[in-house]
């Protein structure tokens, strides 16, 4: 959990604010046995952005579910069901820097009920390759919805629309990650294909969606010095097809960072460059760039302070961010 600060203290619309809001994640795993589990993941957060020129504090938050599964898991493959995130990049999740996420999680596929399953592959040069696919749905049950708060996250329907909003297992993500290879210590890759499929309902041929089609790859490299200091950066570049089930519409995300951790200090670095296209339409560039500064404490807490530039739609936003995490396990 952590208690956070955003303020935005210049943008090219002359707007400004201050935004401070708490963020809680409990992830809480209840065993049958060694290999069953039942795994949940609980998201307590601001649903939706403040005003751009009003300020807020602990505002318009609420209580939702990100994860209900059953897991079975022995150690070399597993399978699992339930409403869970579905595997494809990982830049949304470990891109360097809590405040630099916001683009590159276009692409977390959560609130998807389904079916998955994976399993680790070691041998020779290859090190340990972990292949993992699942099949998956939009959720559209009463658990798509907040459950305290201001209810802005109303209850998903089909008729919505969207992608992998079917009301079948049409929709699929397989990924491949690499680890522990002999002759790269600290190195990782993954990759991923991923296919949503949308209702195809229209009045004209012209504007009939299509399924979207996904592919990610990235690199990771960490080195570590006597001990005490890690230097770690990383790459990942996505590219869709149909984005959003749009016919011909193509979107490219380009996410790089780096971690530099010496000794309890942690200084991150990220940024990422979003690319859209679609027919009849100006090429539009999106990114956001953010870095920030923390020391971690021998109790779980760690003050962070940070600074970031985000360009969306070509308006400038220049944000000084901060935040006070503590993570508790038990």
């Amino acid at each position: 959990m952590f208690i956070a600060d955003r303020w935005r203290y210049a943008a090219e619309d002359k707007t400004q604010r201050n935004d401070l809001f708490v963020f809680v994640e409990p992830f809480i795993k209840a065993n049958f046995n060694k290999e069953l589990s039942i795994q949940t993941l609980f998201t307590y957060d601001p649903a939706v952005d403040p005003h751009p020129d009003e300020s807020r504090a602990f505002a318009n938050e609420q209580l939702h579910l990100k994860n209900l599964v059953l897991d079975y898991s022995k150690d070399e493959w597993g399978v699992y069901g339930g409403r869970f995130a579905a595997e494809f990049g990982q830049a949304w999740l470990t891109l360097p820097g809590y405040f630099g996420r916001e683009l590159a999680e276009d692409n977390a596929i959560w609130d998807r009920n389904g079916v998955g399953g994976w399993m680790n592959v070691k041998g020779g040069e290859t090190g340990t390759v972990r292949l993992a696919a699942s099949a998956f749905m939009l959720d559209t049950t009463i658990m798509s919805k907040s459950w305290i708060g201001t209810p802005t996250r109303t209850r998903k329907r089909q008729f919505d629309g969207g992608q992998s909003n079917t009301g079948r297992l049409d929709s699929f993500a397989l990924s491949a990650t690499g680890t522990k290879l002999p002759s790269m210590e600290g190195f990782s890759w993954h990759t991923g294909v991923l296919r949503q499929e949308v209702r195809k309902i229209s009045t004209t041929n012209s504007d009939i969606p299509d399924a979207e089609l996904g592919v990610v790859g990235g690199i990771r490299q960490e080195w570590k010095f006597d001990d005490w200091l890690v230097v770690a950066p990383m790459f990942e570049y996505q590219h869709f097809w149909n984005r959003g089930g749009v016919q011909r519409a193509e979107r490219d995300y380009i996410s790089t960072g780096m971690e530099i951790n010496p000794a309890n200090w942690r200084l991150s670095v990220g940024y990422t460059l979003r690319i859209s296209n679609a027919p009849n339409v100006e090429e539009k560039r999106d990114y956001l760039f953010n870095t920030s500064l923390g020391y971690e404490f021998g109790n779980g807490v760690r003050p962070e302070i940070g600074y970031r530039v985000r360009s969306i739609d070509s308006l400038e936003v220049y944000e000084i961010t901060s935040r006070i995490l503590y993570v508790y396990k038990f």
